[in-house]
């Protein structure tokens, strides 16, 4: 038997409408925390470039 090479991912990417409601004044959690962090700092450089 072979294995089938694609797979589902479980949870998976977050969408952008969800990635907006995220509020970086009061994060909740450590995904959200690292998001403010360090996610959205690429966010902010795509912007200025274009």
């Amino acid at each position: 038997m072979t294995k089938s090479k694609t797979r589902q991912k479980m949870g998976g990417k977050w969408s952008m409408k969800y990635k907006k409601s995220i509020n970086c004044n009061h994060p909740k959690g450590f995904s959200q925390k690292q998001h403010c962090k360090y996610g959205r700092k690429t966010h902010k450089n795509i912007k200025t470039i274009l």
